[in-house]
């Protein structure tokens, strides 16, 4: 069988520092290997066709597995009276492994995520907070307010919000989040493919074809975010979403050298301008134009970093409201 997926699995656990090393367990039965690991307080599970003898649950230290089988890829898993076997041709690595709990059952239900919508996740989750500046905003947030379903994040500094209305019925209060480290290593496992999403009580579980990860939803009061959205838009800009990407990029490397990155955007007769200086003992700066369809604009400041983060991988016709 091809344990490419096994030797990722056990590469992604993880358990904090002071903990034993973190662990991989397999078990066969029913025509299927299944393999769990722990990553921090998350459980990750893999599971593929295999028809070998069936044995029960073997715990493995993740570190072991990841260096015994070096780069082998297609290999026969068989367990030993004291571990596990992996054999290939001119290669055989024997494993010293102990019995474990029974690996976990993928429950039935949820809601699915088809890739566009997966994607979609994927540019909202771009303004999560890190766990080191604001450990509460760690993770996305999904109401449905306005009667559609809405996933949000924000750092502090931006807010990212979509309609994505396969997550219909999966409104969470405000305390609760779905957390970053789930998804981020969910989105992994996920590749251009969708998923499953389950609240099952306070646990959270993303499903795909052959893998699982579950971990508990984040106790954290998301901001009421609609509170702070301006109730009536100003002028407005059209531009190509990847044409103002480019510009953004441009500016970025001369305006990180400033303490907080900015660049400063005005329009006159239809043309938006964008000036950025560098820090003073450059004695730089840079001026980039992009025609644009305007409704009215005022000048304003921003992070280019921050700016051009929002728009990649986006294309066609974005709309700019001051």
């Amino acid at each position: 069988m091809n344990i490419k997926p096994l030797r990722a699995l056990a590469a992604l656990g993880w358990v904090p520092p002071g903990n034993d090393p973190p662990r991989l367990t397999l078990s066969r039965s029913g025509g299927l290997l299944r393999a769990r690991t722990i990553q921090g307080v998350g459980v990750l599970l893999r599971w593929a066709p295999d028809d070998g003898e069936d044995f029960g649950p073997r715990s493995i230290a993740c570190r072991s597995f990841r260096l015994a089988l070096g780069g082998v890829n297609e290999a026969a898993v068989a367990a030993t009276s004291n571990g596990l076997r992996i054999v290939a041709p001119g290669f055989t690595a024997d494993l010293k492994a102990t019995d474990a709990d029974p690996i976990e059952s993928v429950p039935d239900g949820g809601v699915t995520l088809a890739p566009d919508d997966v994607a979609r996740m994927s540019w909202v989750t771009r303004s999560m907070a890190s766990a080191d500046n604001r450990y509460g905003l760690n993770g996305w947030h999904v109401d449905e307010a306005d009667g559609f379903p809405v996933a949000a994040t924000t750092d502090g500094n931006r807010l990212n919000f979509a309609r994505v209305d396969a997550l219909a019925g999966v409104g969470l209060a405000r305390k609760l989040l779905f957390a970053a480290d789930w998804w981020r290593v969910a989105e992994k496992l996920a590749g251009k493919g969708g998923m499953r999403i389950l609240v099952d009580g306070n646990r959270a579980w993303a499903i795909g074809d052959g893998w699982a990860v579950r971990a508990r939803l984040t106790e954290a009061e998301f901001p009421a975010y609609r509170d702070v959205l301006p109730k009536v838009m100003g002028g407005e800009i059209r531009v190509d979403a990847s044409l103002l990407w480019g510009m953004l990029r441009r500016s970025v490397p001369l305006a990180q050298s400033l303490n907080t990155p900015t660049i400063e955007t005005t329009l006159d007769d239809q043309i938006l301008t964008v000036r950025t200086r560098g820090n003073y003992d450059l004695g730089a700066g840079l001026v980039l134009t992009l025609p644009v369809a305007s409704t009215g604009w005022v000048s304003k400041g921003f992070n280019p970093v921050l700016f051009a983060d929002a728009l990649r991988g986006i294309s066609g016709e974005v709309v700019l409201r001051a």
